[in-house]
């Protein structure tokens, strides 16, 4: 019991401190959140555009001023998608002169799917302030081929490329998504042309212009955010490794695994991975992810099982889990070496069906019982919210934004504590059912006190003490008169009901000094330790007698427990006369209790004083 309440502060600790540490993620939500309607105030006005009907080639000037900290420049954007992939530029603006068909208005929050096709979006600033520099932000993270291009000074061509197809340590600025710089030409419009190449995936771009300052301020922010994140990931994963050693508890290890696939999944799904940990593999930023997916679907299901499978029978679950864990690992493979289209469906169905064989899982326990499935069901519910927005925007059903880059890291923030707090539990009680049987030679198996064998052992030191420093100690014995009352009319279980009530109020009574054991069926025997006078004696048996009475929830309503409390203050001369062990010392105190008639008027019998 104590164990398990100092489990429980150390969790809430636990709990406050990751609070703390998710205060500044959620005022970074909050900004990310409210940034649609902040940047309707940093468009500069006028914007003109040039040409006349949206549909003819000249597309939108977008003045960049001091003003302008950051815009997003999507609606203001023309595309075209084009069935060829080897078009150069020079065809490019050829046909788009003759046909001004080719560049429409880019909707704004639209899908388009270029699998093996190429997407060039045309777009123009103007630059009217020399005091700052200017980048393009790519929202996307995972593209595969990005270039930006634009006509210098002398009408010479530059281009700058970013995308998976490169190592990132070549990209022209060393950020998570594809980001470029912008010409310095003040002044005067520049027309760019980006062209975007993204297998698989259907696109959405959230295409954005930083000032300098403003993009490391906003990359710093989201350092700490995911900082603070991935520091809890690495906390909770050693934690694990820990309990799972000292606890023996497999439990533990696969949700470590589970975890080292999630973390790497998240880290690689918002570009860290490539960033930092292989800077120089583009063939690892672009296929990582969806491996990483595969191995995290597997492992799912397969921790899930870990916790709940002493409550599942049904051979099809495990069937099923053993089979996806293994087409998981398969499509791992699969994606590693050879990714098609074909594979890249697969994957995204399989997750779904990880997800549903997890509540499947996790219902086919419940209905069983089983107390840890219910904050596993929980645990599970934003991860499942975080994933949906990943899952719908591969098959195309949404566009990109902030919850298929971020939905996932707030899912697994929130998740963490409540699974950690599931094993911990778990593991508590298994450890306690582990610990009442290597006691069971030396404790009570209802109560968990000290049998009579363990409490006769401590009786005899405190006699020795008493004996060698001339102090007296306090010797009671309290005898559940109604014990067999409770089993007769409200069954046996709750008769025992009452004798843990019984205990747990002695143990609350006495002193980190004093000892409490049960000796049979209805009496428990209570040491005092020395010195002990006649006062306190008095005082001790006057609250077990008063806490001992109090009703209780877990007693029949008006029923109360009825005890019968005889004390003495050991040693004295009729004892000593029965022997000076401990057999002897309680076995006259036992003989004196029987002795006294009963009386229902009186509770508490003092022998000695």
């Amino acid at each position: 019991m104590f164990a398990f309440v100092r489990f429980k502060l150390i969790y809430a600790f636990f709990l406050l401190g990751w609070a703390l540490a998710c205060l500044w993620p959620a005022k970074l939500v909050a900004q990310v959140v409210a940034q649609p309607l902040e940047q309707a105030s940093l468009i500069p006005n006028p914007v003109k555009r040039l040409g006349g009907l949206p549909g003819q080639s000249r597309p939108t000037t977008i003045p960049l001023t001091d003003a302008t900290e950051q815009i997003d420049i999507s609606p203001l954007t023309s595309f075209w998608i084009d069935e060829s992939t080897d078009t150069t530029l020079d065809q490019l603006l050829a046909r788009a002169t003759s046909d001004a068909e080719h560049f429409k208005p880019t909707p704004q929050r639209g899908i388009l799917p270029i699998h093996g096709k190429v997407l060039w979006i045309r777009f123009e600033t103007q630059i009217e302030t020399r005091q700052a520099r200017w980048l393009l932000e790519i929202g996307t993270p995972v593209a595969d081929d990005v270039q930006l291009f634009w006509r210098d000074a002398l009408g010479r061509w530059q281009v700058q490329k970013a995308g998976d197809v490169i190592a990132r340590s070549q990209w022209p600025v060393q950020a998570r998504m594809p980001s470029f710089y912008l010409a310095q030409q003040a002044g005067k419009p520049v027309e760019y042309f980006l062209r975007v190449v993204h297998r698989r995936v259907p696109v959405s771009l959230q295409i954005k212009i930083w000032q300098d300052r403003a993009f490391l301020a906003s990359q710093q922010n989201h350092m700490l955010a995911f900082g603070l994140l991935f520091g809890l990931v690495l906390l909770v994963l050693m934690m694990s490794a820990a309990t799972a050693f000292v606890m023996r508890d497999g439990a533990f290890l696969a949700y470590g695994g589970y975890l080292i696939t999630l973390g790497g999944f998240m880290l690689t799904n918002v570009g860290l991975s490539a960033q930092y940990l292989w800077p120089n593999s583009p063939v690892l930023a672009d296929r990582m992810v969806f491996v990483l997916a595969c191995l995290t679907s597997a492992t799912g299901p397969w921790f899930v099982r870990m916790i709940v499978q002493p409550a599942i029978a049904q051979r099809s679950i495990d069937l099923a889990i053993r089979t996806l864990a293994g087409a998981m690992v398969l499509m791992a493979l699969v994606e590693a070496l050879a990714p098609t289209v074909t594979s890249y469906f697969i994957v995204n169905i399989a997750t779904v069906f990880s997800l549903v064989l997890v509540y499947t899982l996790v219902y086919s326990a419940w209905q069983r019982g089983d107390a840890s499935t219910r904050w596993v069901a929980v645990g599970f519910i934003p991860v499942v919210l975080g994933v949906a927005p990943i899952l719908a925007r591969n098959l195309g059903l949404i566009p990109s934004g902030f919850f298929t880059q971020y939905g996932m890291l707030v899912g697994a923030a929130i998740e963490m504590p409540i699974l950690i707090y599931t094993l911990l539990a778990r593991a508590t009680r298994r450890r306690d059912n582990f610990m009442r049987s290597v006691g069971l030679p030396s404790q009570d198996a209802l109560t968990r006190l000290p049998n009579l064998r363990a409490f006769l052992d401590q009786l005899h030191g405190v006699i020795t003490r008493a004996s060698r420093y001339r102090h007296r100690y306090g010797l009671v014995l309290v005898e559940f008169t109604n014990e067999a009352w409770f089993a007769k009319e409200h069954t046996r279980e709750v008769a025992d009901r009452a004798l843990i009530l019984l205990a747990s109020r002695l143990q609350r009574l006495s002193r980190e000094v004093d000892l409490v054991g049960r000796i049979d069926a209805t009496h428990f025997a209570m040491v005092l330790e020395g010195p002990c006078d006649q006062r306190m004696m008095a005082n001790w048996t006057a609250r077990i007698a008063a806490y001992g009475h109090k009703p209780n929830e877990v007693l029949p309503v008006g029923a109360t427990l009825k005890l019968k409390i005889t004390c003495a203050l050991m040693p004295l001369e009729a004892s000593a006369e029965a022997g000076d062990d401990a057999n002897a010392q309680l076995g006259w105190l036992i003989a004196q209790a029987d002795a006294i008639a009963p009386d229902p008027r009186k509770t508490v019998h003092t022998l000695g004083f």
